[in-house]
């Protein structure tokens, strides 16, 4: 059975950055599964999934446009450090959640 629109797809990955660094991976878990077609994971990765059946393996490399975004510095900003109360160590790659004044979680 080949990938088309509105079927169920399981996959492994590993997403890398443009220095080959592991920013994220299915390996040694369980598979990601979505509906294809349905804009459940980036453009870029579903087009070129697309067709591909059971035992296909590929790398894709995403276009910012077909993925996430080109980076937006207006959008960075700092936190102070007073507001990780309780974590003795921040290292890179962390995710934390945050409360805007206004309720919105972040």
């Amino acid at each position: 059975m080949q990938i088309a629109n509105n079927t169920v797809v399981s996959i492994h990955y590993t997403l890398t950055n443009t220095d080959g660094n592991v920013m994220d991976s299915s390996v040694g878990q369980e598979p990601l599964a979505y509906l294809h077609g349905a804009s459940n994971i980036i453009p870029g990765l579903e087009n070129a999934l697309l067709g591909k059946s059971v035992g296909d393996s590929l790398e894709v490399t995403v276009d910012p446009t077909l993925g996430y975004g080109d980076i937006r510095e207006e959008m960075i900003q700092d936190v102070d450090r007073s507001n990780f109360a309780g974590i003795d160590e921040i290292e890179v790659g962390m995710q934390f959640m945050a409360q805007t004044p206004w309720g919105e979680q972040l």
